[in-house]
């Protein structure tokens, strides 16, 4: 009888366990990628007559890690993480990777590589990642700031060395519309890098 009443327990207390986790299951993962348009236009002249470097960038803190970061509009200054969305790499691979595909279809400079290759280098881009974070709130947005260097290898003469920040509303409040923003703001940004690297 004893054993009977145990079982019948232990049936209840699944069975509630179960109910409570099929009502309300855990949300799905959605992770987000950084993606160049294919509509650059590129320069007659490659503002670098060599080989440029790009090195993976750098960033502090939540910037650097995968969970997408985000601020409320009531405390601008104080950095959160979503739990379910995510980058697809560490933001700090992913703007390296940007940065690449993006110059080498601006023709930035004659080649543009990575410091995998292992391959001499004229010159080269540091990055570091201030800003990529979405603002909560009734007027959500989006904010991205980088700040790009570009060192001559032989003499390590810095060439440039600027901070480029853009912040842009989205149509929603979700982050499929932010990621879109996000996207339209880097290539934005590196316009304008190109062309500070076309005035040098």
């Amino acid at each position: 009888m004893v054993s009977l009443m145990r079982i019948g327990g232990v049936a209840t207390l699944l069975a509630l366990l179960s109910a409570c986790g099929g009502s309300s299951p855990l949300p799905r993962d959605s992770f987000y990628r950084l993606v160049v348009p294919r509509d650059i236009h590129p320069v007659s002249v490659p503002p670098l007559a060599g080989t440029l470097v790009v090195k993976r960038f750098s960033a502090d803190g939540l910037i650097g890690q995968r969970p997408v970061a985000y601020a409320k509009a009531s405390d601008p200054h104080t950095l959160y993480q979503y739990h379910y969305h995510f980058w697809t790499d560490v933001p700090t691979r992913l703007l390296q990777d940007y940065a690449v595909d993006f110059l080498r279809q601006s023709v930035a400079a004659e080649r543009v590589i990575t410091p995998q290759l292992g391959l001499a280098a004229d010159f080269q881009l540091l990055g570091k990642i201030r800003r990529l974070e979405f603002l909560q709130g009734s007027a959500p947005a989006v904010a991205v700031s980088l700040r790009l260097s570009v060192i001559q290898t032989a003499s390590q003469a810095l060439l440039l060395d600027k901070t480029y920040t853009l912040k842009r509303p989205v149509k929603g409040p979700d982050l499929v519309s932010a990621s879109a923003t996000m996207n339209r703001l880097l290539a934005e940004i590196f316009k304008r890098f190109e062309a500070d690297l076309s005035g040098l």
